[in-house]
């Protein structure tokens, strides 16, 4: 497991136990969104800036109370349809 590998479990396990509305996973090189932050229903603001992502898996949706989207400088291919259709979305940041 790279120190980056670890660093994203770490903080999506403290996210996690604290029931916290905010994660940050930004500067981790993250090629893909792990499948654990899916399960953290309750988050407010994901912030994914300066990763390797190159697309958003249609999942995210089940992040009902997401206000805060974050994605600078990613790999992205573009936005789904769907994105600005998440319910509680207010701010979405994106500049590859």
């Amino acid at each position: 497991m790279t120190d980056k590998t670890h660093e994203v479990q770490q903080r999506i396990e403290t996210a996690k136990r604290e029931q916290s509305d905010t994660l940050d996973l930004s500067g981790l090189e993250l090629r893909k969104l792990p499948p654990e932050v899916l399960e953290l229903t309750y988050l407010k603001e994901l912030n994914l800036e300066n990763n390797q992502l190159t697309r958003l898996p249609e999942s995210i949706k089940n992040l009902k109370n997401l206000n805060k989207l974050h994605l600078d400088q990613n790999q992205l291919d573009g936005f789904p349809d769907w994105v600005g259709k998440l319910p509680g979305l207010k701010v979405l940041r994106e500049k590859s």
